[in-house]
């Protein structure tokens, strides 16, 4: 059985998308942007607020289909040019810090993500292991790759 979710942005009906769908035990979110039901941006020039109401917006997506912020296994973050990254992050640490998202993606994904980590002040990452096709590789190319490179910004 399918689910929708639809929000007060009033971009839905306009564009002909759900904020966020059901299927099963599987709830997907559309991306999601700071807007008012009018279509006006909220918190012009303010990052971090607008990140906020991203999350907010995110969270009662998942709760009306019942499910919550500690079932979120991914995000993706876009930003427009000029946007303080320091402050969508800080957010983004705010609401879902305690969920510790997962890094996945190839050697070099994860090496950038890690650095973007870092640069946000961690000091300790925790690799578990690897799923995919291929394990084996997984493990070495985090062992050649990923752990050499986070060894010299250390």
């Amino acid at each position: 059985m399918t689910r929708r979710h639809a929000d007060e942005s009033g971009w839905q009906d306009q564009a002909g998308y759900s904020r966020a769908v059901r299927r099963g035990n599987i709830i997907t979110v559309s991306g999601t942007t700071a807007t008012g039901p009018d279509g006006a941006a909220l918190h012009p020039g303010d990052t971090g607020a607008q990140a906020r109401a991203c999350l907010d917006r995110i969270s009662r997506a998942l709760a009306a289909l019942g499910g919550g912020l500690d079932d979120v296994v991914r995000t993706v973050v876009y930003l427009a040019p000029g946007a303080s990254w320091q402050q969508a992050a800080q957010a983004h640490r705010d609401v879902l810090g305690a969920v510790a998202l997962g890094v996945a993606g190839d050697a070099a994904d994860v090496l950038a993500r890690c650095r973007v980590l870092h640069r946000l002040g961690a000091r300790h990452l925790s690799f578990g292991p690897p799923l995919g096709p291929d394990p084996v590789t997984a493990i070495r190319q985090l062992g050649d790759q990923v752990l050499p490179a986070l060894e010299e910004i250390s």
